[in-house]
């Protein structure tokens, strides 16, 4: 599976943090994952400061602070009651979220 955005953190770290909360990994590896987009990013956080110049944003706008991706969560779940709810009220249904946990999630088979 390829997900990505301009700068790879914001919609891709959202899509990507959503998907493995689904999965039942938990918030605290989630966030470990989050932080390798700030090493990625930091190889070319020049151009990509220079993109957000052009746009008015301020340099910042080009990192990936890991205490976002935590936060973001947080305000899912607080205001939404589960990440599973909070998809559902932006568009997807039961069945997507049960065939994104069985296509991405491994569960070990009993024989």
């Amino acid at each position: 599976m390829l997900v990505h955005c301009t700068q790879g953190k914001d919609r891709t770290g959202l899509v990507i943090a959503l998907v493995l909360s689904l999965c039942g990994v938990s918030d605290d590896v989630i966030v470990l994952d989050y932080a390798r987009s700030q090493e990625g990013l930091d190889r070319q956080r020049h151009i990509m400061v220079e993109e957000m110049r052009k746009t008015g944003l301020e340099p910042e706008f080009s990192d990936a602070p890991v205490e976002i991706i935590r936060m973001t969560l947080e305000y899912i779940r607080k205001n939404y009651k589960s990440i599973p709810d909070y998809l559902k009220d932006n568009g997807l249904t039961s069945n997507d979220i049960d065939a994104i946990i069985r296509n991405l999630a491994h569960h070990d088979e009993e024989t």
